[in-house]
């Protein structure tokens, strides 16, 4: 061996040595300052990523089966797909933390903060994950109409009951199923909104008319906090928001149930309304004009409207931390609170994801992580 290349040898070990040392530190200091959020499935995701960094894989650009994919969901600082087969767990540039075959005639997928819940849509069985392993599954009595998780391992399964119109049985990390409770109508959704709370869907019909039901119950102790009926409409989207409001998008706009009643906070202007997305804080939605373009208003949990543009088409929304997104077929438009322009980034993804620690576009064969830490 050459001395030149004993010299480069060294040069490496010496890079190497430094950024080892460089991600021991960042690992100290990060448990100093935030030790709530490093439990032991971050850190195990973040030994990967060293261990990725070392071997310099990863990239933020990452190909799909386009055929094969059903869903892609952002999980934690990276994100999950779902196939027709599997689930693959992967950090933001790419590098897969762990795989998983799945059985599922209809596979649906719901994240929280910390795990994975697959279900399968029409079909009994339901898995838990964290980005490493499978934590538990379980099998229902009847078929599953739609599932949620917290960041504390609770899985809610709203299915099918030949004794009700529907029943909700909430499981803690284990398995182990705490209540079940039986509804009165036809459920739709269950999700949780906050401490030993859950939020429940239902639609109660009769011969003139069509009242959505929301109830919400302690699952620790099965006790019904509130019942509320919001007359004559039907949901087509629901989120549990931020401030512990539960919004509703109906046929003629969003119903807001705050716990004691339920209000219309935002008419649609528009007949119609197209494309949405339901963040935590605010809510995005498009309309097709007369004019044959596309409106598209963000609205805040209250009903304010943020801004409104318009765009020839648009085919994605979202919206996360004070940042709008609209991706139309040649570009993604990153906007603020006010409808400023953030930045365009020309691309030919079909879907932008987002949350507080990444953003994703997501095309037919590929996904992209966006680097957005230069914007204000």
């Amino acid at each position: 061996m050459t001395n030149e290349n004993k010299k480069t040898l060294r040069r490496l070990d010496l890079v190497r040595g430094t950024l080892v040392l460089t991600l021991i530190l960042y690992i100290v200091v990060a448990l100093i300052m935030n030790s709530s959020y490093l439990t032991l499935d971050r850190l195990m995701r973040l030994r990967s990523d060293v261990v990725a960094a070392l071997r310099n894989e990863g990239d933020s650009l990452l190909p799909l089966e386009a055929d094969d994919t059903v869903d892609v969901v952002l999980f934690q600082d990276g994100y999950a797909v779902l196939t027709r087969n599997g689930l693959s767990v992967r950090s933001a540039d790419g590098v897969e933390y762990s795989s998983h075959v799945l059985r599922y005639k209809n596979p649906c997928i719901r994240a929280s903060g910390k795990y994975l819940l697959c279900f399968d849509r029409g079909s009994e069985q339901w898995s838990l994950f964290n980005s490493f392993r499978l934590l538990c599954e379980g099998t229902e009595a009847g078929d599953i109409i739609n599932a949620s998780v917290t960041d504390d391992g609770y899985v809610s399964v709203a299915s099918e009951r030949d004794e009700a119109k529907g029943s909700v049985t909430v499981y803690n990390i284990d398995g182990l199923d705490l209540i079940r409770w039986n509804s009165e109508h036809y459920l739709l959704d269950s999700f949780f909104i906050g401490k030993n709370r859950l939020a429940v869907i239902s639609v109660a019909s009769d011969k003139e008319k069509t009242n959505t039901v929301y109830t919400v119950f302690n699952y620790k102790n099965g006790e019904i906090l509130t019942s509320i009926a919001s007359p004559d409409t039907f949901p087509l989207a629901m989120q549990g928001k931020q401030d512990g409001t539960v919004e509703l998008l109906t046929a003629t706009g969003a119903i807001s149930f705050n716990g004691e009643t339920a209000a219309l906070v935002y008419p649609y202007p528009e007949p119609s309304p197209g494309i949405f997305r339901q963040g935590n804080d605010a809510t995005m939605i498009s309309y097709q004009t007369i004019s044959g373009s596309v409106l598209v208003q963000a609205f805040a949990t209250s009903g304010q409207v943020l801004f409104s543009a318009e765009y020839p088409a648009v085919l994605s929304l979202a919206c996360a931390n004070d940042r709008y997104f609209v991706l139309t077929p040649s570009a993604l438009y990153v906007l603020d609170s006010a409808g400023n322009l953030l930045l365009k980034k020309e691309t030919s993804a079909s879907e932008i994801l987002t949350s507080a620690e990444i953003s994703l576009l997501v095309g037919p064969s590929f996904a992209e992580t966006l680097d957005l830490s230069s914007l204000p």
